[in-house]
């Protein structure tokens, strides 16, 4: 009888291990996906998005 509750527990033990080890493994890829840009990256995307803003604002007729 001890080794069918103590079975039992183990069981749930390492389904709750599994459980908590996959929802880290989702939170690492969020957080991956969300801050796996460098600033340099990020800085780089901005330039070159802020020149194509202003290359359209002065095909407009807009200038600075």
């Amino acid at each position: 009888m001890d080794d069918k509750w103590l079975t039992e527990i183990a069981e749930l033990i390492e389904a709750e291990i599994e459980a908590r080890t996959e929802q880290m493994t989702a939170r690492v890829r969020v957080l991956t996906e969300r801050y796996g840009h460098t600033l340099i990256e990020t800085l780089g995307q901005f330039e070159e998005l802020s020149s194509k803003v202003d290359r359209h604002l002065a095909a407009m007729g807009f200038s600075e």
